[in-house]
């Protein structure tokens, strides 16, 4: 929506080249003007489809979680698959205001904040004490309430200016909009919880990879990290978080596009998956949809080397993997070299 509140969509193609490189374009930005109804959309996804030409070529649709895209993509006919980023950022929201206490905090940052951004006074004020600190010479950020990271940039910077803050606010005889230490500590806190978050959202968000199989392996991973914290902090907001994530993502592991990429990963495999039923499930869909196409010979490719041991070279040593990274260690000395011999030969054909 512009700054003239009219509505526009964009619709975007991501697709992979004879190369096999992955590429983005831009298929056409237009201003919907009409009711935002599920059939409007729909007729205006079958129009751009259309005049491109590739109504038969699309392997699934990603839109926010809004019903009205929901049921468009459904009477389509086409996959869809909810964005797991604004998943994450709905997920963050939602637990955040339910933690009351740190509600309240951040509503009274975001004071602090407008404070600065409206007065000239008060901002050169908090400039030339920052210098006199020593502290990094950088200007407050304010909340954007339709994404969750933008609070976490917020609550980040009022942490490192925490100490110029509240002394310009003194100095000015603004002492009741200070923040007091125990509020200041359960922003850190929070912050520690909510850092998995942001890096999950990043490692989602990026446009240079598929990301698609990525999905699995950090809902898990966030609720490990969500239950570490309870237990090392008795944080709320962690305890919230995780039930958050389970609500909105307890049937991950039945979406064939999460389980089936997932799978197919080199990197991951069966590890992020939480049930052996699972995993027996997504192999039998993937040597179903194999064994229907003419794959031609199928001896194995002695080259293909063990993945387990070469995931922890390539993976990111970031902290939201390292749990990741020690069940690929402890995994790769309990292969299942069945199932290899079964479906690499396979895979490598149709790769």
């Amino acid at each position: 929506t512009s700054r003239q509140t009219k509505s526009y969509c964009c619709i975007t193609a991501h697709y992979i080249t004879a190369n096999w490189e992955l590429k983005s374009s831009l298929l056409e930005t237009f201003e919907f003007n009409t009711e935002h109804t599920a059939a409007h959309i729909a007729a205006e996804l079958h129009r751009v489809a259309t005049a491109w030409n590739i109504s038969n070529k699309i392997a699934c649709i990603t839109t926010d979680n809004a019903s009205n895209m929901t049921a468009a993509i459904r009477e389509m006919g086409w996959r869809h698959l909810p964005c797991f980023a604004h998943s994450l950022n709905l997920v963050v929201q939602d637990a955040m205001k339910l933690e009351q206490d740190l509600t309240g905090i951040k509503e009274r940052c975001k004071q602090i904040v407008s404070h600065f951004h409206r007065s000239a006074k008060s901002s050169d004020k908090l400039a030339a004490i920052q210098k006199q600190l020593a502290a990094p010479e950088h200007k407050l950020i304010q909340e954007v309430c339709t994404r969750w990271n933008s609070t976490y940039l917020m609550f980040q910077r009022y942490v490192e200016q925490h100490e110029a803050v509240t002394a310009t606010l003194c100095l000015l005889g603004h002492n009741a909009l200070c923040l007091s230490s125990d509020d200041v500590t359960t922003i850190s806190k929070s912050l520690a919880v909510l850092a998995p978050f942001l890096e999950a959202t990043e490692n989602i968000s990026a446009d240079q990879y598929v990301s698609v199989s990525l999905i699995l392996p950090l809902k898990k991973l966030l609720q490990q990290q969500c239950c570490t914290s309870y237990r090392t902090s008795s944080t709320p907001l962690a305890e919230l978080l995780a039930d958050e994530l389970e609500s909105r993502f307890s049937a991950l592991e039945t979406s064939y596009l999460s389980c089936v990429t997932t799978f197919l990963d080199p990197r991951l495999k069966k590890i992020p998956f939480s049930s052996q039923t699972s995993v027996e499930h997504t192999t039998n869909r993937i040597i179903r949809e194999m064994t229907s196409h003419e794959v031609g010979s199928t001896g194995i490719d002695n080259s293909a080397g063990n993945s387990g041991s070469s995931t922890q070279s390539t993976e990111p040593s970031q902290s939201l993997w390292n749990t990741f990274d020690r069940s690929v260690a402890e995994s790769t000395s309990h292969r299942n070299t069945g199932t290899d011999c079964i479906i690499r030969p396979n895979i490598s054909r149709l790769y």
